[in-house]
């Protein structure tokens, strides 16, 4: 989101079709919850992480689609 207030800080807000869209994606993936599936154990699994001072959190998956969320 740095992106999105830097731009704002130098120029007037313009709606444009490309703005919108790009709101759109935004709005429909904040709103949307991932659909876990069920682990497969013949594949191999994906982690990531992110950490800071107070908290850990992260994402097993396989073939990107996540299989559990630690939060």
């Amino acid at each position: 989101m740095a992106s999105i207030t830097g731009y704002l800080k130098n120029r007037p807000f313009a709606r444009t079709p490309k703005v919108v869209l790009a709101f759109g994606l935004i709005k429909k993936r904040m709103s949307s919850t991932p659909v876990l599936r069920h682990p497969h154990f013949s594949m191999v699994f994906e982690v990531a992480s992110n950490a800071s001072g107070y908290r850990i959190r992260g994402v097993l998956s396989q073939e990107g689609h996540p299989i559990t969320l630690f939060f």
